[in-house]
């Protein structure tokens, strides 16, 4: 969004409307009193840990409703939109270092937006950007809606709304393209799915593990998440996201036995080492296995500490597939501790599934872990065994020497 040049008179009128009219806000979610920056022309704030900043109204204490945000390196932009006085959107002050590794602050919206608007409460460093405009948060046009974007293969990033394609390519609502039912924000709906992760290193105990699931922006996706007897997990999403998701879980308690091992039989705890999965999340219910196999692709795919993924990042579970011998790394798996385990195709046995062969894979592994030590090391040595000879948006992995 270009600001439009003004000439001395307009700039100065500005800079004085911008004193009398705004503040910024800054608290800790720490809790402890509020700090408070006058908008003095152009401002500049160098951003603190664990900080929430919000933009009101200098006279009301009211959140601005036509808040701007817009990333400029590792710095947030905060403008208001044009008014009738201001032909132009005004930029008020600059949070300085936003963006860094170490910054773990936010600007809260959860006031901004009319009742019912499916907007964020905070916008965070992980919040998706618009790759052209830079724009990150736009409320200045009714719709208070925060860019969402679906990574295809090819590496593009076209604007989605919510899966329906109404956002336009600075992530603002073009209102023509939007259904009736949802033109009207109270009367916008969220279609509740259900997420269900099953974890398999072997069989795992009921309640073992905490369950965490990440948008491709790094975000947490809002659930409520039910530990099931048979030791999987039900996820029902309390948002509405089509689009890659990262699946993570890890102990819950290391002092307590997690999962059977396939290869022994013994009982195992999974100690420090998290199992995660890249998937894709439909506009449907869903089921994803996690597995050291998916775990793996993961760090094949370099997933950092942020959480975010992408479309292209699912190509490494394929890829993982393929090297051995499997149709996918996701979907289900019979251990061969399962009562349903057989190998046998007379008597009316079907011999050896895709699940089947499946769970022979990972009993491999639970063998291989007896070998390196730990399920971590059996890891560690997979991957420094596997060179990719293709590049990171189209892989091509292979086995370089013998991993274990």
């Amino acid at each position: 969004m270009p600001l439009s040049p003004l000439n001395d008179e307009q700039q100065k009128k500005r800079s004085r409307s911008m004193r009398n009219s705004f503040r910024i806000v800054a608290t800790s979610r720490k809790g402890g009193g509020a700090r408070e920056f006058e908008i003095d022309q152009f401002t500049q704030i160098r951003v603190e840990l664990n900080m929430v900043y919000r933009l009101v109204d200098r006279q009301t204490g009211a959140s601005v409703k036509r808040l701007i945000l817009r990333k400029k390196g590792e710095s947030l932009e905060v403008l208001v939109a044009e008014d009738q006085e201001f032909q132009a959107p005004a930029l008020l002050a600059e949070l300085q270092g936003f963006y860094s590794a170490e910054a773990d602050a936010a600007v809260d919206v959860s006031e901004v937006c009319a009742p019912g608007s499916p907007a964020h409460a905070e916008v965070t460093k992980y919040t998706p950007v618009d790759p052209g405009s830079q724009l990150v948060w736009d409320g200045g046009q009714l719709s208070c809606f925060l860019p969402v974007f679906e990574p295809t293969l090819s590496g593009a990033l076209p604007p989605v709304f919510l899966g329906g394609g109404a956002l336009t390519a600075h992530g603002l609502l073009d209102r023509s393209r939007v259904p009736t039912d949802l033109a009207d924000p109270d009367t916008v709906a969220v279609k509740q799915k259900t997420l269900t992760v099953v974890p398999v290193a072997g069989p795992f105990s009921a309640d073992a593990l905490e369950v965490r699931v990440f948008k491709a922006n790094g975000q947490a996706l809002r659930a409520s998440v039910e530990a099931k007897s048979d030791g999987s997990y039900s996820l029902k999403l309390d948002e509405d996201y089509i689009g890659p998701v990262l699946v993570v879980l890890f102990n819950k308690d290391t002092s307590v036995i997690d999962f059977v091992d396939e290869a022994t039989g013994a009982l195992k705890d999974l100690g420090t080492q998290a199992l995660r999965a890249i998937d894709f999340l439909p506009n449907s219910d869903h089921t994803v296995y996690v597995t050291p196999l998916t775990e793996l692709a993961v760090r094949l795919a370099g997933i950092g500490l942020d959480g975010r993924v992408s479309a292209v990042d699912l190509i490494y579970n394929d890829q993982v597939a393929d090297m051995f011998g499997l149709e996918t790394i996701t979907g289900p798996v019979v251990t061969v501790l399962d009562a349903s385990f057989s190998e046998n195709a007379a008597a009316g046995q079907d011999g050896v599934n895709e699940a089947e062969k499946y769970g022979k894979v990972l009993a491999a592994l639970s063998g291989a872990d007896s070998a390196t030590g730990s399920l971590t090391e059996t890891l560690a040595r997979l991957q420094d065994g596997i060179v990719n000879l293709g590049d990171a948006a189209q892989p091509t992995l292979v086995f370089h020497h013998s991993a274990i």
